[in-house]
């Protein structure tokens, strides 16, 4: 049930204002701990890569995770504390909130259904839940897909309108939501375009999508997402619309200027699919591999999936996964898709065929302009230095970019304040 404080913050909160949430984090105790799949000694690079991950912290992180893999080393690292409450060191497997890195996953299942005949990219939302949106039933599952129908996101649209402080974030987040609870919320709000004339993130159409998902198949969308992908050797991987932790997991907290909040009791019901699940980096590397490689869909599907297409074109956003220019090993394209909570913030890149991908995962996330630009520019060394293990070449030679070398892209102008 959602509770009526929950009901309350969401509803009371849509008054004045602009939020700014950076892709960054909060500050914290620098340690490290390095998990027994790493292996300092064998693999060139991993000691750079150590510590441009130790200079985050406290700069104004408290604590990371990275997973490389490549044809010339891999490499699972920690650094940090999985508290700022508490002096207890991040290990490599321990779980932190992946955030919009869920939706690839979504969406696998998603094109899964697609192949298995349930429905095509052109069938509508009427067509499964008629009458979900009056009015918007003609919005197709590629449009949601791809954020190219138009619909208000429950998340963002709050945000933006809300501008609310950490506290208030504390009090939202601390509650169960529903679906319906997501779907409602977000009908306050204004239709952004006509389907297929646009781009715009949504998280709600993510939620759309796991109704969809829950209606065909009869099953709740993290059951359904364990059975189709985490059982499939994600084996720390799992989304729980609730409080519920079943492993060693890193806190989130909210910093804005000299204010710290601590978010131990987020309810993941928040995102659902989303973005509400939790997983170590070397799983989402694992992810990729097992999609890239044509274990979850097939290659053709795989491919349409990395395809933008129509309005999408131009954000560089096929279905659940966004490209960007390889300017690590200086051509091709990387492919992924990041994810920014109201605590923590994770990124997840892969080449086309597998070999090369990189995860990392942040604890804590700014609200401030300096903590943002602090965390983006720690974070192209932290990138710079794992490509270079995944890529065989020597660490400090790549170029580092911020924002992953695609600010001008649509999808990546709001990083600072988009959530999911």
């Amino acid at each position: 049930m959602t509770t009526d404080l929950s009901r309350r913050s969401f509803s009371a909160l849509t008054a004045a204002g602009a939020t700014s949430a950076a892709l960054a984090g909060a500050a914290g105790t620098a340690a490290h701990a390095v998990g027994p799949s790493a292996n300092l000694a064998s693999t060139p690079g991993a000691d750079a890569l150590q510590s441009s991950m130790d200079a985050m912290n406290g700069n104004p992180l408290h604590g990371s995770m990275v997973s490389v893999r490549g044809s010339y080393g891999f490499v699972d690292l920690a650094s940090g504390q999985q508290s700022r409450a508490f002096r207890n060191a991040i290990r490599v497997n321990f779980r932190a909130r992946i955030s919009s890195i869920t939706k690839p996953m979504v969406a696998t299942v998603v094109m899964q259904e697609v192949e298995r005949g349930t429905w095509t990219l052109d069938s509508t939302l009427d067509q499964f839940l008629p009458g979900l949106w009056p009015g918007r039933g003609k919005v197709t599952i590629g449009q949601l897909l791809n954020h190219t129908s138009g619909m208000p996101c429950h998340l963002n649209d709050f945000m933006t309108a809300a501008n609310p402080t950490g506290q208030v974030i504390k009090a939202v987040t601390d509650n169960r939501y529903t679906h319906a609870d997501h779907v409602a919320q977000a009908q306050r709000y204004e239709w952004k375009f006509e389907p297929g004339e646009g781009w715009a993130y949504s998280n709600t159409g993510y939620v759309v999508l796991s109704m969809l998902l829950e209606k065909v198949t009869g099953t709740e969308i993290g059951a359904l997402l364990r059975q189709r992908i985490f059982d499939k050797g994600l084996n720390q991987t799992r989304l729980y619309n609730s409080r519920r932790v079943d492993f060693e997991e890193i806190e989130d907290y909210h910093l804005e200027g000299d204010q710290e909040v601590r978010l131990n009791d987020l309810d993941m019901s928040i995102f659902s699919g989303s973005g509400g699940a939790t997983a170590t980096a070397a799983d989402l590397t694992d992810f990729h591999h097992l999609l890239m490689k044509g274990h979850l869909v097939s290659q053709d599907t795989v491919d349409q999936m990395l395809t933008p297409v129509g309005a999408a074109v131009e954000a560089g956003y096929g279905y659940g996964v966004f490209w960007i220019d390889d300017v690590w090993s200086g051509s091709g394209k990387l492919f992924g898709h990041d994810g920014g909570g109201f605590g923590s913030t994770a990124l997840s890149l892969t080449s086309r065929d597998g070999r090369r991908r990189v995860s990392l995962t942040f604890a804590g996330r700014a609200f401030d302009e300096d903590g943002f630009t602090a965390t983006q520019e720690g974070m192209a060394k932290v990138l710079a230095n794992a490509f270079a293990i995944s890529n065989g070449t020597a660490a400090g030679r790549v170029r580092v970019l911020s924002s992953a070398g695609a600010t001008s892209r649509a999808f990546h102008a709001d990083a600072r304040t988009r959530i999911g």
